[in-house]
């Protein structure tokens, strides 16, 4: 395809690709709503099958083309997997903005050869980098031998923001409160090693944040917060809109941006006083859906409201 200038333009022209993984958890879910309402393709990992519909659901209106695959246990077999969710993203993405359903239909399918649609063969990160066709920004929360595959994906620009390593959640086989002590060591002495020289030669950005340091500084978390309200109710994404319906409630959503926002998934629920431990277990079994909350009705804040 050609620009208006006769430019040659492909898929990664048009794209801009942002990988999130846990993304049906608390930060991933709004990470991945975020993105698409301002205009970025979605590529989420979760790790359980029965996430997938809960991305599906929360994100496709925004952003059709976005990809949600498992995390596969191999390292290898991720990275093959992250490569062509990436793809195929990026195809759709493209057949999409030039209206042609033929080509939508074949990158949808399981078992296509999606070098035959991109044009080129690719076996590595280096391939789809190469040529403009990996991520763009990256939500990294697994760490261990899942991380070098998200950043080796980078294109030039891009960058990685780390929010968590729930690789090294380590757990006795026999007793849930007990932490593996040797595998976690191993864990620990094998973590992944970033190069500082290669990030200046790629020129690429790392970067992470800690959320319970964000929570004991109310000032950071409060501009945070009312960051991601006027980012989650922007209406800058993919979807179609009907105008009429925006012109008759924009008025009252101008004066208050949380009402256009989705509130976040609450998966599971728990007593602060009572549960405490049983809700760390739960989040740390990797098997939560959106997130997972402590409440506390001896809080003199709650009986005041």
């Amino acid at each position: 395809n050609n620009d208006d200038d006769g430019k040659e333009t492909t898929a990664a022209d048009v794209a801009v690709v942002v990988l999130v993984h846990s993304a049906t958890g608390g930060v991933g879910l709004w990470a991945s709503e975020i993105a698409a309402r301002r205009g970025g393709v979605v590529v989420g990992v979760v790790g359980h099958a029965h996430k997938i519909p809960v991305f599906q659901e929360r994100i496709l209106p925004l952003c059709p083309a976005a990809q949600c695959f498992v995390r596969s246990s191999n390292p290898q077999q991720f990275a093959k997997d992250l490569q062509d969710a990436v793809v195929r993203a990026r195809l759709l993405h493209h057949s999409q903005q030039q209206q042609q359903q033929q080509e939508h239909q074949e990158a949808n399918k399981e078992d296509v050869d999606l070098s035959s649609l991109c044009g080129f063969r690719y076996e590595s990160a280096h391939d789809l980098v190469e040529r403009g066709w990996g991520v763009d920004y990256v939500m990294e929360s697994y760490g261990g031998p899942y991380f070098m595959p998200s950043l080796d994906l980078i294109n030039p620009g891009g960058s990685l923001a780390t929010f968590g390593s729930t690789t090294y959640n380590g757990r006795g086989n026999n007793n849930r409160n007990r932490i593996a002590f040797l595998p976690l060591l191993w864990k620990y002495l094998t973590r992944p090693r970033i190069d500082p020289g290669c990030l200046t030669t790629r020129n690429i950005r790392v970067g992470g944040f800690n959320l319970i340091f964000l929570t004991q500084n109310e000032k950071e978390l409060r501009n945070a917060l009312e960051n991601c309200i006027q980012c989650l109710s922007s209406n800058s994404s993919h979807a179609d809109h009907d105008d009429d319906n925006d012109d008759e409630h924009a008025k009252d959503d101008d004066d208050d941006p949380l009402a256009r926002v989705t509130p976040p998934v609450v998966g599971h629920v728990f007593e602060f006083d009572t549960q405490a431990v049983e809700a760390l277990q739960t989040l740390r079994s990797g098997k939560t859906v959106g997130k997972v909350v402590l409440t506390n009705p001896n809080n003199p804040l709650l009986q005041q409201q």
